[in-house]
């Protein structure tokens, strides 16, 4: 392989890199939008969604790539905040 193709495969896999994170930040942009959702329109379900949450992520984390392990820690508390913050408003505060 010379240094052209290294670098042409270096690009196509920073492309699909960035392709695939884009996905998850869709994903992730509609997971909060429904549990948004469901927490505005039914204060009750915040504590069992924070449960299922740590839960989940418990066994989940158990098969996540070492290398990805920090990352998916870190955006497990970020979606905890988030909850908790989503917690503390009131259906009509406007937030």
């Amino acid at each position: 392989m010379n240094q052209d193709e290294v670098f042409a495969s270096m690009k196509a896999l920073h492309d699909l890199c960035n392709a695939l994170l884009g996905k998850l930040e869709a994903v992730q942009v509609t997971q909060d939008a429904v549990v948004g959702a469901l927490v505005r329109s039914l204060p009750p379900m915040l504590e069992p969604i924070q449960n299922n949450v740590r839960m989940l992520a418990a066994a989940r984390a158990q098969h996540v790539e070492p290398g990805a392990l920090e990352s998916f820690r870190n955006n497990i508390a970020t979606i905890q905040k988030g909850l908790l913050a989503m917690g503390q408003r009131t259906p009509g505060d406007g937030a």
